[in-house]
């Protein structure tokens, strides 16, 4: 990120001025050159990377009811009104919005700016979380971690015990300042290597405006952000700030955005620091490492079409414009694993298969077919009997169960 200013020196001799202007050009090319990135004939001015989105579940463990309880009292009183939409809510120098009504999940929901809580009355120890943060794009970008530390501190205040932290969704971002979306070519899916099925190219007015790349627990996205911005007064001049311009559609902007789950989140591993990435501490440590992964094993634009035919995928060469993709800079650690489970064998068959050998095992000693109870009776015993049997045979049993384990799953998904 440069802004280089270059300028000649004037001199009272026409040669001295011809050899002083030649030279500063040549240096301006060179710091040029350096300064900006080349991707597919236009010039990135500048590159501006943040967590766009997050949302974070927590289990909170209430020492004292009355928070929730006033949220209650509030969120009636209301309801009891006819036009009422919300409730200002204030405490401890914290302005909120309670909404009239909750979520699926949740019952009560504040707001204020961009930034959403959500509670509920269930117990902490229970699969579903009681509290839930949703932070927005301005919030993200400015001050992410700072108010997730502010809402927690005031929560403890209010007597929550915070006992489990469950990172839910992430959404990175880069804005690439200089870069015109329409001259890409993103919408030829010809020149798209990617992992997920769905790629739908958007269009308003005939005009392209982006991509989307796969859909749900990872997806990608690449828009004019400008053109976004039109609608959104709001954040343009945050945006204008960020971007460091003087207006927020001075140059054309084109963002890359992938946006993970949970169920993919819990699946990049680090053997020395994390087993999945479930708080915003692992996530901020992760960061790096996931953008990699997104940029390079998941979802690749190419230099060129792809001859898909001749299986040349492989040779296929990654454009200008996402090798700066991929180079964006960002903190934590380089790479992760991602493992995922993956089943080989239908359990199903497998416990079909098995009830039939044990019936017919049962019929030896066992007349009456209708004896349901003496035929698992005779069946567990059986099996109990066999299993212990050849348990004896400690080490060779292990091995034996290793090796069904490896038939049944592979743990580890390479990039």
């Amino acid at each position: 990120m440069l802004h280089p200013a270059v300028s000649s020196r004037k001199t009272s001799r026409k040669k001295s001025t011809r050899q002083s202007t030649s030279t500063t050009g040549a240096a301006a090319e060179v710091v040029r050159s350096q300064a900006r990135i080349s991707c597919d004939r236009i010039l990135v001015k500048r590159v501006h990377q943040s967590v766009d989105f997050l949302k974070v579940s927590f289990w909170i463990q209430w020492e004292d009811s009355k928070f929730l309880d006033l949220l209650d009292w509030l969120k009636k009183r209301l309801q009891s009104t006819d036009d009422e939409e919300v409730c200002v809510f204030k405490d401890c120098g914290l302005d909120w919005n309670l909404m009239r009504t909750g979520t699926n999940k949740f019952n009560y929901r504040l707001r204020s700016g961009d930034v959403t809580l959500l509670f509920n009355r269930r117990e902490h120890y229970g699969n579903i979380p009681n509290f839930r943060i949703e932070i927005g794009s301005l919030t993200s970008q400015t001050a992410l971690y700072q108010t997730i530390v502010n809402i927690k501190h005031w929560l403890e205040r209010k007597h929550a015990v915070f006992m489990k932290e469950q990172v839910s969704e992430v959404h990175l971002a880069a804005d690439f300042i200089g870069v015109d979306i329409t001259t890409l070519d993103i919408a030829n899916q010809d020149r798209w290597i990617q992992r997920a099925h769905d790629f739908d190219p958007h269009y308003k007015y005939r005009k392209l405006t982006g991509v989307s790349v796969g859909k749900g627990d990872i997806m990608l996205r690449v828009y004019d952000k400008v053109k976004e911005l039109k609608g959104q007064e709001h954040k343009q001049e945050v945006f204008c700030d960020l971007w460091q311009l003087s207006s927020y559609d001075e140059h054309p902007v084109t963002r890359v955005e992938y946006q993970l789950r949970r169920p993919v989140l819990k699946e990049f591993q680090h053997l020395e620091f994390c087993n999945g990435v479930h708080t915003v501490k692992n996530f901020l440590f992760a960061i790096k490492a996931l953008w990699s992964y997104c940029t390079t094993y998941w979802a690749t634009f190419t230099k060129s079409t792809i001859d898909r035919k001749n299986n040349n995928q492989s040779k296929a060469k990654c454009s200008d414009f996402w090798k700066h993709v991929r180079a964006v800079v960002w903190i934590g650690m380089h790479e992760m694993r991602r493992e995922k489970p993956v089943k080989h064998k239908n359990i199903e068959a497998l416990r079909k298969q098995a009830r039939g050998i044990f019936m017919s095992i049962a019929a030896f000693f066992i007349s009456d077919p209708d004896a349901i109870d003496s035929i698992v009776e005779q069946s567990q015993t059986f099996l109990e009997q066999d299993l212990r049997e050849f348990y004896k045979e400690e080490s060779k049993f292990i091995r034996k169960m290793t090796q069904k384990r490896n038939e049944v799953l592979l743990d580890t998904v390479p990039f």
